[in-house]
C-alpha cells in the first residue's frame, strides 16, 4: 500500500468515526430524562422540577411516589410512569401539577393527594383550582392515568382547565372532591375537552358537574362511564350530578351515565344550552340517576339561550326526578327548550310526586316555548319486567304545560306510548295550559292507565 493510499484510508476512517460520534452524541441528547422517585418531598421537588422546566420526555420510576407540587410554564413536556403504580403525590399542600402556556402529557401515572392551588386566571398568582392538575392556556393529555383522591377548594377536584384543550383517554378520574364545581373535571371558558375510554366515578362537588363540568366550549365523551358522582349543595342553582354543561356543544356517544345524584336538577346530565349549541346523546345508556327536582336522567334548560337536546339510539331506564323522571325540558327567559327522541327506549322512569314520568316539558313564567318530538321510540315497559312502565302523578309517559308559553308534543312514525301508569291523570300523555299534542300516522298511544291522553 502506498503512503498516499494509507493517508486516504485514514481520512475516511477518521470521518466515519467523527460522524458516528456525532450521531451518538445526538442520540444521547435526545434520550428521555429519567428520575427515580424517593417519596421525600424536598428531594423530589428539587430534582424533578428542573427536568420539567427543561421540557422533553421524562420517565419517572417507583416504588416510592414523587412527592411535591410541580409547575410547567411555557414548555412542552411528557411525564411517563415506568411500569404500574408510579405515583405523583401532592402531599395535600397544593396541586400536583400546574401548567401555564404549556403542552403537557401525563401517561401511566397516578395523580393523588393534590390540594387545589391553581389559578383560574392566566396571569394569576395562586388559587384553589385543580386539585390534581390545573392548566391554563395549555394543552393537556392524560393517557392511562388515574386521578384519584384530590381536592379543590373551588373548581376541578381532579382536573381544572381554562382556555385549554384537554384530551383524556383510557383513564380513571375517581373519588375527587371540589367545593363548588366539577368534582372530577372542570373546564371553564373556551375549553375543548375529549374524554374517551375512561371512567369518571364517585366524584362530588357543590353545585355543578359532580363528575364533569364544562362552561363555554365543547365536550365530547366517547365509550366512557360516568357513574356514582354527586352534588352536595342544598341552595342556589344545582344541576348535573354526572355532567353539567352550559354555553357548550356536548356529544355523548357509546357511553353509560348511571347512578349519579343531584340535589336539584339533572341527576345524570344537566344542560343549560346557549345559542347555536346542542346536547347530543347517541347509542348510550342513561340509567338509575336521581334528581331531587327536575330531570332524573337529563335536565335540558334554556337559561343561556335556546337549548336543543337530541337523543338517538339510546336507553333511559330507571331514572327518577320530581318532574321528568327521564327528561325534564324547561324553557325560560323567552328561549326555546326542545327535545328530539329517535330510535330510543324509555322505561321504568319515575316522577313520584309530579309530572312526566318519562318526559316533562314546562315553560317558566319568564316565558319561552318547549317542543318535544318522538320518532321510532318506545315509552313503555321493557319486556319481561314487571311494573316497568313509566310512572308519575300526571303524565306517566309525557307531560306538557303551556300555561306560560307555547308547549308542543309531536308523536311521529314509530312512536309508541303504552303501558305507563299515572296516579291521577294522563297515563300516556298529559296536557295542561293549552299544550298541543299532535299524533302523526304510525304513532301509537294505548293501554296506559288511567287513560291514554288527558
Amino acid at each position: 500500500m502506498t503512503g498516499a493510499a494509507a493517508l486516504r484510508i485514514g481520512a475516511v476512517a477518521a470521518a466515519f468515526l467523527s460522524t458516528a460520534a456525532a450521531l451518538a452524541g445526538g442520540a444521547a441528547s435526545a434520550s428521555p430524562a429519567s428520575y427515580v422517585c424517593t417519596g421525600i418531598a424536598a428531594t423530589d421537588q428539587a430534582a424533578l422540577e428542573p427536568l420539567i422546566a427543561a421540557g422533553g420526555a421524562i420517565t419517572v420510576s417507583g416504588p416510592h411516589a414523587c412527592v411535591g407540587n410541580f409547575v410547567a410554564s411555557n414548555v412542552s413536556v411528557t411525564l411517563t410512569g415506568a411500569g404500574a403504580g408510579v405515583t405523583m403525590d401532592g402531599g395535600d399542600t397544593g396541586s400536583v401539577l400546574i401548567a401555564a402556556a404549556s403542552n403537557v402529557t401525563l401517561a401511566n401515572l397516578t395523580i393523588t393527594n393534590g390540594e387545589g392551588s391553581g389559578s383560574d386566571e392566566p396571569d394569576g398568582l395562586g388559587g384553589e383550582d385543580g386539585g390534581g392538575v390545573s392548566v391554563v392556556d395549555s394543552t393537556l393529555t392524560l393517557d392511562r392515568c388515574r386521578v384519584v383522591g384530590n381536592h379543590a377548594g373551588d373548581q376541578g377536584g381532579g382536573v381544572y382547565a381554562e382556555e385549554s384543550t384537554v384530551s383524556i383517554a383510557d383513564s380513571s378520574i375517581s373519588d375527587n372532591v371540589s367545593d363548588f364545581d366539577g368534582g372530577g373535571i372542570d373546564g371553564d371558558e373556551d375549553v375543548d375537552m375529549t374524554i374517551a375510554g375512561s371512567t369518571i366515578s364517585r366524584n362530588t362537588t357543590g353545585a355543578h358537574g359532580g363528575g364533569v363540568e364544562l362552561f363555554d366550549g365543547s365536550l365530547t365523551i366517547d365509550g366512557s362511564t360516568i357513574s356514582g358522582n354527586a352534588l352536595t349543595d342544598t341552595s342556589d342553582f344545582r344541576s348535573g350530578g354526572g355532567i353539567w354543561a352550559g354555553l357548550a356543544d356536548v356529544t355523548v356517544t357509546g357511553s353509560t351515565v348511571s347512578g349519579n345524584r343531584s340535589t336539584e336538577f339533572g341527576g345524570g346530565i344537566g344542560y343549560s344550552g346557549g345559542s347555536g349549541t346542542t346536547l347530543i346523546v347517541e347509542n348510550s345508556s342513561i340509567t338509575g340517576n336521581r334528581a331531587a327536582a327536575g330531570g332524573g336522567g337529563i335536565r335540558n334548560d334554556a337559561f343561556y339561550g335556546d337549548a336543543v337536546l337530541r337523543v338517538d339510539g339510546s336507553t333511559l331506564i330507571g331514572n327518577s326526578g320530581a318532574n321528568g323522571g327521564a327528561i325534564d325540558d324547561f324553557a325560560l327567559n323567552g328561549f326555546t327548550a326542545s327535545v328530539e327522541l329517535t330510535s330510543s327506549a324509555l322505561s321504568g322512569n319515575r316522577a313520584p310526586h309530579g309530572t312526566g314520568g318519562a318526559v316533562n316539558s314546562f315553560v317558566d313564567p319568564s316565558g319561552g316555548s318547549t317542543a318535544v318530538s318522538v320518532d321510532y321510540t318506545t315509552i313503555e315497559p321493557r319486556a319481561r319486567h314487571l311494573n316497568d312502565g313509566n310512572q308519575a302523578d300526571f303524565g306517566a309517559g309525557l307531560a306538557a304545560n303551556g300555561a306560560n308559553g307555547s308547549a308542543t308534543v309531536v308523536l311521529g312514525p314509530g312512536a309508541v306510548v303504552t303501558g305507563n301508569v299515572a296516579r291521577f291523570d294522563g297515563g300516556g300523555v298529559y296536557r295542561l295550559g293549552g299544550a298541543v299534542l299532535t299524533m302523526l300516522p304510525g304513532s301509537l298511544v294505548l293501554l296506559n292507565r288511567p287513560n291514554n291522553v288527558a
